[in-house]
């Protein structure tokens, strides 16, 4: 997994063998929009209503595979909370973005998970 932030709630991720753009809007403005797209298999918002919503409580990450074409790009992009997102891939550990409101509840698979705060999480850090 590489992840690299680009201002406020504006990341690329690679992961799974595909590059995820998180809130494109939302990056610095020196960042150009253009070049963050490019080449990106999927762009979503962290408050995307139309991203599939899951229990983050009940869910499991699926077993690592065995490596071939047919895996690559397989990764698995959901809402987790109003404005927090889950991204997994078979093999790697879940990448989860928080944004600002409500934290989810998070099951055992969050202790190997990569958690990203974008606002003050207090409460998520003590």
């Amino acid at each position: 997994m590489k992840l690299t932030w680009l201002g406020a709630t504006a990341f690329r991720v690679y992961v799974g063998g595909a590059i995820v753009v998180i809130d494109p809007d939302a990056a610095a403005p020196d960042v150009d929009r253009g070049e963050l797209r490019a080449g990106a298999d999927r762009i979503v918002g962290l408050s995307d209503p139309a991203l599939p919503s899951l229990d983050p409580a009940g869910w499991r990450p699926r077993p690592s595979p065995r490596a071939t074409e047919d895996d690559l790009h397989d990764v698995e992009i959901a809402r987790i909370a109003e404005a927090a997102v889950l991204i997994a891939a078979a093999g790697e550990p879940a990448l989860v973005v928080l944004g600002p409101g409500s934290l989810p509840r998070f099951g055992r698979w969050a202790d190997g998970a990569v958690i990203v705060l974008t606002t003050a999480r207090e409460s998520l850090v003590a």
